[in-house]
């Protein structure tokens, strides 16, 4: 299983975006597997200059 939330909000943070949090969307069961995957929200802020 792929962390893509994680690897998602790792690669804002290197471009200067604020991760506000991961939020599950949605669990599904994967077709090949069986296994239930989780689709989740990458909340970000950016800072942006004042």
């Amino acid at each position: 299983m792929i962390r893509t939330g994680e690897l998602l909000a790792d690669i804002a943070t290197s471009l200067g975006y604020e991760v506000i949090g991961i939020d599950l969307f949605r669990t599904r069961l994967a077709t090949a597997t069986r296994e239930q995957l989780r689709e989740e929200v990458v909340l970000l802020r950016w800072p942006g200059k004042k």
